[in-house]
């Protein structure tokens, strides 16, 4: 009897030891599976219950790791791996990997072989760590590429700078609060059509100015006053401004002045030459076009590829019964009975698709009565063949066909 009460006085403190440590185990932040020799499960605490959201029968002892592993990569929880390839590493490997879980959460598995046989697997929720391993890689190497451009910009910026300079397209001249010059590129020279030695640093402004109106570049008067008025004019300059000047030989400068903080001015110098003559062609371009939907019999309307009108021709207002200011931005639906919308958005819709040009006949009813037209459509295509917008022309055929019905009808007598 003395020795049962012996072997009972053990395992009393030994049975409290064990519940302090299924509860310790229970309260743990890691979600813990031991598996037994045989990779059976003998215990699992709530919180890998949760961490995976494996069903109850999973969780029961006796479940094969197997199986757990199986259910895991059937979910996805590998991402494409196959669940044999897991489970032989997690077998063999004895180290870490992880699994991912809906919502983002990512769970970091760690497999520990038992001395005497078996396995304890620790997952723990490595979510936060993972997007702030992530941050701090992203903001490491961030400041790594900062540190190595704004290093490779302290070396080279001088033959940066002097490239950058000379191979823009607009002249550039920065002068210091005194008026001196501190920089100037070729352009600024070749724009202007000055000697080399007024774009040195360290020449005065007003030595530009004196060359400039010498040659006539502001017209007649005295030198030294229009150099002074010139100079005083930038002195005053408070903020930036932006104008043209047409020089004698017939080029056009637009010329930007930028004030700098420390008291200087940054001028650039752009030809706007072709700029002005193009936008002079294109008005003479509208001009002609306004004036061929103003005077042309024909029906001519310009759409985009929503199907709302852009420009429409005098004679398409007189259809509609209204002028071109109450008609742009309308639809078909907005102009015409729901039937004859339906199918001229019908012709629309079947040039803009093909991409090319068709030529189809519309009964459109009018001021004038229902009249018949030979329409011709066209896709605009853009740069990359892709239609953004659409010509439409409409001759009135009314008449003929009358008269294509006359004749067919007399034919037939």
């Amino acid at each position: 009897m003395s020795d049962i009460a012996t072997m009972e006085a053990r395992a009393e403190p030994e049975a409290e030891r064990l519940a302090l440590l299924h509860a310790a185990m229970q309260r743990l932040g890691l979600g813990i599976g031991v598996f037994d020799r045989d990779l059976k499960l003998a215990f699992a605490n709530e919180r890998l219950a949760r961490l995976l959201d494996l069903p109850p029968h999973l969780l029961s002892p006796g479940t094969d790791f197997a199986a757990i592993v199986h259910f895991c990569a059937a979910r996805g929880d590998h991402g494409p791996r196959d669940a044999d390839g897991i489970l032989h590493e997690r077998l063999t490997g004895g180290g870490r990997m992880h699994l991912g879980r809906p919502g983002g959460v990512v769970i970091e598995v760690t497999d520990t072989p038992l001395p005497g046989g078996g396995l304890v697997s620790a997952y723990a929720d490595v979510t936060h760590h993972r997007e702030v391993e992530r941050a701090l890689r992203a903001e490491k190497e961030l400041l790594e590429t900062h540190v190595a451009e704004r290093t490779s910009d302290l070396v080279n910026k001088s033959a940066l700078m002097e490239a950058i300079l000379q191979n823009i397209g607009q002249g550039l001249v920065a002068v210091d609060r005194d008026l001196n010059i501190v920089l100037a590129n070729r352009r600024f020279l070749d724009l202007l059509g000055l000697p080399p030695e007024l774009g040195q640093a360290g020449a005065p402004l007003s030595a530009v100015m004196r060359e400039m109106v010498d040659r006539g570049d502001f017209g007649p008067g005295d030198a030294d006053q229009l150099v002074a008025s010139r100079l005083a004019r930038i002195v005053s300059i408070s903020g930036p401004q932006v104008f043209e000047r047409e020089r004698p030989d017939g080029a056009t400068m637009e010329i930007r002045f930028n004030p700098m903080p420390d008291g200087g001015v940054v001028f650039t110098y752009t030809d706007v030459t072709e700029r002005r003559l193009r936008e002079q062609a294109l008005r003479r371009t509208e001009q002609r076009l306004h004036a061929i939907l103003r005077h042309s019999a024909a029906v001519i309307y310009l759409k985009d590829t929503a199907g709302r009108y852009l420009l429409v021709s005098r004679q398409f207002e007189r259809i509609v019964g209204r002028e071109s200011e109450h008609i742009v931005g309308m639809t078909n639906h907005d102009l015409f009975e729901p039937d004859v919308a339906k199918r001229m958005d019908a012709g629309d819709s079947l040039a803009l698709e093909s991409g090319r040009r068709i030529d189809i006949e519309e009964v459109i009813p009018g001021a004038r009565g229902v009249r018949t037209y030979a329409t011709v459509k066209v896709p605009i295509l853009n740069a990359y063949a892709m239609p953004e917008g659409l010509c439409a022309i409409s001759t009135d055929i009314t008449e003929r066909k009358r008269t294509e019905e006359l004749l067919r009808r007399a034919l037939a007598e």
